[in-house]
């Protein structure tokens, strides 16, 4: 995604961005573990979280590279100064550094480009280019060498002064480097294991089986070569979860040295203090931590970020810290002082009022309930309000279902009556509000209780997982779809079979009761929906999609259907009477196409936030949400199909948005995540931000 006004939309305003004081410096406190609520500033990114941080070796600079743009901050003001491009460059920046006098920037992308300015002014001064893509690269300190390590498993340290490559090896799976100039090391880092480098030589020195980067950028070389900070992953570990535990391994022999616990999520990055002897933790319990190294004991925790912190950078005097976040901000942290003065904290607490002031006028939106992850680790499933609007529910593998107080967030009651290893794929209220039922992996849907957690009846419904089931209207029906490639309705009373509905040619994926008509819909990877009589089963009209149409929905007064392919950015409305497409959102098919076959064949997807993951109609038949693989909400207009609004959040969740309903009253709107978080918001003041009459592009 290539962000080309965000440069100026940060610049324009002047309380963008916090600028607090510059206490001086204390001396350095005791190493008692603290925490720190306050940051000596906060400078506001806008769209995309920074990969990568560097300060300038006199402190008075900061780069952050967020996506495909590359900022220079004055720390004096904590203002952007400018934004640094790379010619054509088509993939994300993956590092950044200073040169040694500070004159010189160097930054790599993943397309295989690392650029060089100079620092004053922001001119290009060379660019240096590689055959293939570049997952990782790190600088030596003085910006005369780099490790790459590329997607075709090579790993090369070349000569950034000429472009030479000095050596190159094979080693497959490179996530993650780390340069260590002093010591002449360098370490690579897999999704199994890593190895450590000579860099002068190229030759191998070890290789670790307990050090590896599975999902985020969890492993480190100390700069002295000594030490390697990793995620503490166990054989069994799902690859799915994000360990919270820091192993810390002496790099000659191998041995654990120390194991720090003391995140309550997965952990994002690690990053050393210049002297070696400090430890910046940054986790997706949006908190970022410092260790002391020699004693493996707990410095201080940084508390204020909104999400994930994803990023940590040392001043290189190491007095002060910054870290980066999903939340779009940047902040300065005190690394040797856990208390401001009442002088500067009311200065801080005065200008953060200021920024949410801001905030609010630029349209950005915060959710006004956050329910955090349980500790199952995982994502939610599937979530919806209860037909009073007092409760909601929530699904999420290896985990009970929940029934929640919709204001509160409290846990009410809760469902668990499944096997461990077996959850539920789905969930929905009956109409009545006092059953739920939900869908097995064993090929059941069970009704329940939902003030006892009491099982009233299980259907064995199917011979394979049942991805998905909804109540009729007035609840005395139930559709199930199944990856047996079949769809079923039942007696929600008696679970004796109505119907059995065929003719499809792959497993189904949803299921969804037509208002007002006699009718279901089911989805299925065959690419087709298809609509059938709920009374005898009979085929009524077939949908045909160029993709799987996974995610469905249907308005309120069943005239439309809402349909969305999990693997094309491209979204249907259809009209349920003749069976036509009304409307096609997103990128036309000209270019769609084109792009699509392109893409696969370089690794380039188009932009995410075209990829819908859930749609709900809202209860009065005026707009459709969705929810994207880019964690974005989105707003359409149901009659005409036109986006609306893409809700502008610093507070939103940090994976894709998995599930998405409406309060029955039309006021609130409740999304799930993959990282694993409820969040609840004002539809009423999302809404309010829609400039009268605007019209946004469908794409």
């Amino acid at each position: 995604m290539i962000h080309t006004c965000r440069f100026l939309r940060l610049v324009a305003p002047a309380t963008a961005v916090l600028f607090l004081s510059n206490p001086a410096q204390g001396e350095p406190a005791a190493l008692a573990a603290s925490s720190s609520t306050t940051p000596l500033a906060i400078l506001r990114n806008v769209d995309d979280e920074p990969d990568a941080l560097a300060v300038s070796p006199d402190g008075s600079l900061l780069l952050s590279a967020s996506g495909r743009e590359l900022l220079v901050w004055d720390l004096k003001s904590n203002r952007p100064l400018r934004s640094l491009k790379l010619p054509n460059q088509l993939r994300d920046y993956s590092t950044c550094a200073f040169s040694p006098d500070g004159s010189t920037i160097a930054a790599a992308s993943n397309d295989g480009m690392i650029g060089f300015w100079q620092s004053s002014t922001g001119a290009l001064l060379k660019t240096l280019t590689s055959e293939d893509w570049m997952y990782d690269c790190a600088f030596s300190a003085d910006l005369g060498t780099a490790v790459c390590g590329y997607q075709s498993g090579k790993v090369t340290f070349r000569n950034l002064q000429t472009g030479a490559v000095l050596w190159s090896r094979k080693n497959d799976n490179i996530k993650v480097c780390s340069f260590s100039s002093r010591a002449s090391r360098a370490l690579t880092v897999g999704e199994m294991s890593a190895t450590l480098w000579d860099t002068s030589s190229g030759k191998e020195l070890r290789s670790y089986s307990n050090v590896s980067c599975r999902l985020h950028r969890t492993a480190a070389l100390s700069p002295d070569g000594r030490l390697i900070a990793t995620a503490k992953h166990d054989d069994t570990s799902s690859w799915s979860i994000v360990s919270s535990t820091i192993l810390l391994i002496d790099a000659a022999s191998g041995k654990p040295i120390h194991t720090l616990k003391g995140h309550r999520n997965g952990l994002r990055s690690f990053e050393f203090s210049p002297d070696g002897s400090v430890l910046a933790s940054c986790s997706m319990d949006n908190h970022l931590k410092l260790w002391n190294l020699s004693k493996g004991t707990l410095i201080r925790t940084y508390q204020g970020h909104d999400h994930d912190v994803s990023r940590a950078t040392f001043f290189p005097d190491g007095s002060k810290v910054v870290s980066a976040s999903k939340d779009l901000s940047l902040k300065i942290w005190d690394a040797r002082r856990d208390m401001l003065s009442p002088e500067e904290r009311a200065s801080i607490m005065a200008t953060q009022a200021r920024l949410a002031e801001v905030d609010r006028r630029q349209g950005y939106i915060e959710p006004v309930l956050t329910i955090p992850p349980t500790d199952s680790k995982f994502g939610i499933d599937d979530c919806s309000f209860s037909p009073d609007g007092k409760t909601l529910m929530a699904l999420s593998d290896f985990a009970p279902i929940t029934i929640r107080d919709s204001r509160s967030g409290k846990v009410r009651f809760t469902y668990k009556d499944f096997p461990s290893d077996a959850s539920p794929l789905s969930c929905a209220f009956a109409p009545d509000g006092k059953r739920a039922l939900c869908t097995g992996r064993d090929g059941s849907v069970k009704i329940w209780n939902i003030s006892s957690g009491k099982t009233l009846l299980k259907i064995p419904a199917h011979s394979s997982y049942v991805m998905d089931a909804a109540f009729s209207p007035d609840g005395t029906r139930i559709v199930s779809a199944s990856w047996d490639k079949t769809a079923a309705i039942w007696n929600a009373t008696t679970g004796k079979k109505i119907a059995r509905l065929k003719g499809f040619s792959d497993d189904l994926e949803r299921c969804v009761f037509i208002p007002g008509k006699d009718a279901v819909v089911i989805s299925s990877k065959d690419n087709t929906a298809r609509m059938f009589n709920a009374s005898d089963g009979t085929p009524m009209v077939t949908f045909h999609h160029n993709g799987e149409p996974t995610y469905l929905a249907a308005s309120p007064d069943g005239r439309s259907l809402f349909t969305a392919c999990r693997f094309e950015p491209v979204q249907s409305i259809w009209n349920l009477e003749t069976g036509k497409r009304t409307r096609r959102l997103g990128p036309p098919s000209w270019i769609h196409d084109p792009l699509r076959s392109l893409g696969s064949m370089i690794g380039v997807k188009g932009p995410s936030h075209h990829y819908v993951h859930c749609v709900a109609y809202s209860p009065d038949g005026r707009w459709i949400a969705t929810g994207t693989l880019h964690h974005d909400i989105r707003i359409l207009d149901a009659a005409t199909g036109s986006l609306r609004l893409t809700v502008r959040t610093r507070a939103g969740h940090s994976e894709s948005i998995d599930a998405i309903s409406f309060s029955p009253d039309c006021k609130r709107l409740l999304t799930g995540s993959g990282d694993g978080s409820l969040k609840i918001w004002d539809f009423q003041q999302i809404l309010a931000t829609i400039p009268p009459g605007s019209r946004l592009p469908d794409q």
